[in-house]
């Protein structure tokens, strides 16, 4: 597989090529034609994904007007996974505040505010 001298699309960062004629969406798994253009690929990202595209030099819409708040439900059943996760393995209860934990939310659901150690216990 060799690298050609033009730069490579921005939606390769979002495919797996399968085969000559084959590409997996790494965000959903679905699978589309691919022959030599990134068409496809970049028409699936902007109609699925729309997320994944890139942002225009000088445009005003930011990440957080395109990433959905978080429901009611999705928030409590993260909190009681918290509080479970703390009960389970005797964890204490300042954990929620620590750097590390921090940054493990930041990666597995940044639209979440993880909850001050007292709010915790109080559900």
């Amino acid at each position: 597989h060799k690298m050609s001298k033009k730069s490579k699309s921005f939606v390769w960062m979002h495919f797996t090529k399968k085969d000559d004629k084959t590409v997996e969406c790494k965000l959903c798994g679905r699978k589309l034609a691919y022959q030599s253009s990134t068409t496809n690929m970049a028409h699936h990202l902007k109609a699925a994904h729309p997320q994944a595209m890139p942002q225009a030099p000088g445009s005003t819409q930011t990440q957080l007007e395109l990433v959905h708040p978080l429901s009611a439900k999705r928030k409590e059943d993260i909190l009681k996974g918290i509080v479970h996760y703390i009960a389970q393995d005797m964890r204490p209860v300042n954990t929620v505040e620590g750097k590390g934990f921090k940054e493990v939310f930041k990666i597995v659901e940044p639209r979440y505010t993880l909850p001050a150690r007292d709010t915790t216990f109080a559900v």
